[in-house]
């Protein structure tokens, strides 16, 4: 729901009534458990109900649902859940199904899996976890109003965060792939390594491919290889004089010289595939490219100098519309980058950041932050002052987690108030200091 008093306690509260029928379910993989309470706590279900995650497991739950909802009189359902894992995206699915198709009204929430873990005792003061007191837990949670709602979001936003999180899985294929070709390297071709400074690239993996051991390589002649690289649309880079370089290296190589069949075909095979995911990862950032393009305010962002495509799809992929949020601390306590600190009478503990938060989000500001500093003047001008200021200076990593956080408020003003880019007002209220540090400006 986008409302801007949905994150408000006290408006939670006063939608759970005496109407009002609140289900915690406990997900899994192939069957789920649920329990039905009423805003006070009372149980209205006699015993559990534990359905399937297909067709007729959700009919058995709906059925159940309006059973007792008809029973007690309720014309209000929250459903809460635990957003861990994948298996609660059917359960939201058909929740709005419901929704669409129901009079009774229908709402699906979900609480967060460190409070259900750090309030399991309060019950029975024992660390017992089952499917059953789990589900009871995220209903308490719910009747208390410790939960959260979905955020709505259109379909660019949706679809940036499919093709942003595909982008990731495609990196980590590749970099394990690109890690197994030059463990294959360093056993049957080790010379490889002086002859291309990246063992995969182009030309690399053409040799390898083709010719992948030193003793073929002996038994072409200069002409042969450069041939072999003309075949592959190899045009610079590659003549005699280097052709006969990997000849001679060749012939001295110390590289295994056993096992050839089984080597061979995994050098092609890591290399096939190599080449397959470096394709699928074009063809990701293309999409990639065209959805960031459709969000409304992409080239606002887009004008700051050191924020590129990538970069600005990483950081809305994670955030989704800023226009459910109603303040830039929102956004800082979502990147987990809100300080805690442990301190207790006379001590006084480090000031940290929480980390309670989307770990991807913060990555991706932290690279922005990185490329922010070389490439943009008030980036710049920030971190060193500071580094430099007399109060409570920061170290070079602390300044860049405190930028993280200008750059998440610089994010938010610029699409909430519909303004472009503007370098002095960025730095307004900081400019003073910086001619009192006498750092340019």
């Amino acid at each position: 729901m986008k409302n801007q008093f949905n994150c408000i306690q006290n408006v939670k509260l006063s939608q759970l009534t005496n109407e009002t029928l609140i289900i915690g379910v406990d997900i899994a993989k192939e069957f789920n458990v649920a329990r039905a309470f009423d805003f006070r706590g009372v149980e209205l279900s006699r015993k559990e109900i534990t359905f399937s995650n297909y067709f007729d497991g959700y009919k058995k739950f709906d059925d159940w649902i309006e059973n007792l909802a008809r029973i007690h009189n309720k014309n209000k359902v929250f459903i809460g859940a635990e957003p861990t894992g994948h298996y609660w995206f059917p359960l939201h699915n058909n929740i709005i199904q419901k929704k669409l198709s129901n009079n009774i009204s229908y709402d699906f929430v979900l609480v967060n899996p460190f409070h259900v873990k750090r309030s399991k005792e309060l019950d029975d003061n024992t660390q017992t976890k089952t499917d059953r007191k789990d589900s009871k837990v995220i209903a308490f949670l719910v009747k208390d109003a410790r939960f959260s709602y979905i955020p709505q979001q259109s379909e660019e936003y949706i679809e940036l965060k499919s093709y942003c999180d595909l982008r990731q899985k495609t990196l980590k294929e590749i970099n394990r792939y690109t890690n197994n070709i030059i463990r294959w390297t360093d056993k049957y071709y080790p010379e490889m390594r002086t002859i291309f400074s990246d063992i995969v690239c182009k030309s690399s993996l053409v040799i390898l491919h083709s010719l992948s051991f030193p003793s073929n390589i002996c038994n072409k002649s200069p002409k042969d290889i450069v041939d072999l690289f003309r075949a592959a649309n190899i045009k610079q880079g590659i003549g005699l004089k280097k052709a006969t370089e990997i000849i001679y290296l060749s012939q001295n190589s110390i590289g295994l010289s056993y096992g050839n069949n089984v080597a061979k075909f995994e050098i092609v095979s890591l290399i096939d595939t190599y080449r397959f995911l470096m394709d699928r990862l074009e063809k990701i950032n293309i999409e990639i490219q065209r959805v960031t393009e459709m969000i409304p305010y992409y080239n606002k962002l887009n004008a700051i100098d050191g924020l590129g495509t990538v970069t600005i799809s990483n950081i809305i992929s994670q955030i989704g519309d800023i226009s459910n949020f109603n303040s830039p601390k929102q956004l800082i306590k979502l990147a987990g980058l809100s300080l805690k600190e442990n301190s207790s009478g006379k001590h006084k503990g480090v000031t940290t950041i929480s980390k309670r938060g989307r770990s991807k989000l913060r990555a991706a500001l932290y690279v922005a932050v990185i490329t922010l500093v070389v490439n943009n003047d008030e980036f710049k001008l920030l971190h060193k002052y500071y580094k430099t200021r007399p109060v409570n200076p920061l170290t070079g990593k602390q300044s860049l987690i405190a930028l993280c956080g200008k750059l998440l408020k610089l994010i938010f003003g610029i699409v909430k108030h519909n303004e472009e880019y503007n370098p002095n007002k960025f730095l307004e209220g900081i400019k003073p200091k910086l001619i009192e540090l006498k750092i340019a400006a």
